[in-house]
């Protein structure tokens, strides 16, 4: 009743209020941070200082203040919990993502450890009040492990949540572009700049990615990713940039995780004072056909779960600083799983030379070879005859590094409607968790003059479950083999 009460007041007053509640259970999920593994001798690495972790509108910030001589972070992931490491000072901190206000912060610890409020002295484990942000500081002299922390939030004195600010005339500054994506704002900009750091310029994709400052000295920049030359155009030469040069820079600014930037599709207007001439097509200087950064969402990826053991409510989930995220360890084990997540379908008509790519990140392959757990297929979204595409750069499998695929041909598909789809299987013994981001699907425009030929045989379709029984009417959203003629398949009915 007094949900519905809040909401009807914020309807009167012209305002959006939010109230919920969310539990962060340790036991069961890692949150994006490191996880445990208890074949490594020394279990899981420490998170990184000011970690994230993000559930529904909630997200947790964990910390540790590092000590002259030991490094090392403050939090840990182990099969009790997420542990709190004395020696390193550790805290965390509670907030929103949409502007509600914290009312509520409650925790589960293994006995022993203990919290207080920043700046207080008194041990407690819950806490309520009405704050944009709360902070809880680690006060036992042991290590011991947090296992749950619930936070409510939303209440009648929430503030109203600010209007998505409206495009930018002319050209800004790098801060006005910051601070335009620090208030909501996803769309088109012009901002002028200077380079401050080049991260790389790759002449393979013609493309390359910055960092523009309006000083130098200023602490925050904005990212420029996989940015064009002027006019479009593509790199050519690893010099054609350089730290301190002035630029002016148009596309489309989004806040990707925790990094503020210009996406996939920007270009320079101009460099050091020399102009370009405007591209016959700046929204698509790439020949993109479909792209999906995962930087808020899935998108409309669809998640197919062929195998989820009990012990799991998912396989594929999405994380604000890693894009797509598969795994299949939860509560301190590994367990078998198969999961897909499937492209929408992506009309290829009138391209040729079509290709993809995607950045993805691999760990916890324990030595083993990444892609016998994590493939990629590709079929044509009539048929579902599933193709493993091999050619992909994946990465080592022991970190969590993002590695780019290479373009991955898919000109056997020329003219047709295709979905991809990101298959992630794993066993008792090992489940790496894989991190996708940055899918896109690019072709030529101008016809070769080639028409692709369909191959396939007209003999009936006799599908199989996964025990190799036959199945006369597989179900929709099923996995199965298909047999067709003298090709055998992996299918997915829909």
């Amino acid at each position: 009743m007094k949900k519905l009460l809040l909401t009807v007041a914020a309807m009167a007053l012209g305002m959006s209020v939010y109230a919920g509640e969310v539990t962060f259970d340790f036991l069961t999920d890692n949150y994006g941070l490191p996880a445990y593994n208890e074949d490594l001798s020394n279990n899981s690495p420490y998170a990184p200082n000011n970690a994230v972790a993000t559930t529904g509108n909630v997200q947790i910030e964990f910390s540790y203040t590092p000590q002259e001589g030991d490094e090392a972070g403050g939090w840990r992931m182990w099969s009790d919990g997420l542990r709190a490491y004395n020696k390193r000072a550790p805290y965390f901190t509670v907030s929103t993502t949409n502007g509600e206000k914290v009312t509520g912060v409650k925790w589960t610890v293994v006995s022993g450890a203990t919290f207080a409020l920043e700046g207080t002295d008194d041990n407690i484990n819950s806490w309520e009040g009405n704050e944009e942000d709360v902070t809880f500081v680690y006060t036992a002299s042991s290590n011991k492990a947090v296992q749950t922390i619930t936070v409510s939030y939303g209440n009648d004195s929430i503030d109203p949540v600010p209007d998505t600010p409206t495009a930018p005339e002319g050209t800004i500054t790098v801060a006005e572009a910051l601070q335009l994506i620090a208030d909501g704002y996803t769309g088109n900009a012009t901002v002028a700049g200077v380079i401050s750091d080049i991260t790389e310029i790759s002449i393979q994709y013609g493309n390359a990615t910055y960092i523009i400052k309006d000083k130098a000295s200023d602490e925050e920049g904005l990212t420029v990713f996989r940015g064009k030359y002027l006019n479009g155009e593509s790199f050519t030469s690893e010099d054609q940039l350089e730290v301190g040069a002035s630029v002016v820079v148009t596309g489309e600014l989004v806040l990707y995780g925790t990094t503020p930037e210009f996406t996939t599709g920007n270009y320079l207007l101009s460099y050091n004072g020399e102009v370009g001439e405007e591209p016959e097509t700046p929204e698509n200087p790439d020949n993109d056909i479909f792209s999906e950064s995962f930087a808020s969402s899935l998108g409309d990826f669809e998640i197919v779960d062929v195998d989820l053991p009990e012990a799991l409510t998912y396989v594929w989930s999405f994380a604000a600083n890693y894009g797509a995220k598969a795994s299949a360890y939860v509560g301190g084990s590994n367990h078998a799983a198969e999961s897909w997540l499937v492209s929408p379908a992506i009309n290829l008509a009138d391209y040729s030379d079509v290709t993809l790519s995607f950045e993805h990140a691999v760990n916890y392959a324990n030595g083993n070879p990444v892609e016998d757990f994590c493939k990629v297929y590709v079929a044509e979204a009539e048929t579902t005859n599933w193709t493993e595409l091999t050619d992909i750069v994946y990465p080592e499998g022991n970190n969590w590094t993002f590695v780019n695929s290479g373009e991955i041909s898919l000109t056997a598909f020329n003219g047709k409607t295709i979905q991809v789809a990101f298959a992630y299987t794993s066993t008792s013994e090992v489940a790496p968790t894989w991190e996708i981001k940055n899918f896109v699907v690019t072709g030529n425009t101008e016809s070769d003059g080639i028409e692709a030929i369909d191959t396939e045989n007209n003999t009936p379709k006799v599908y199989y479950n996964l025990q190799g029984m036959r199945v006369n009417n597989p179900e929709v959203g099923g996995l199965y083999i298909l047999r067709q003629g003298n090709k055998t398949s992996k299918v997915i009915v829909r």
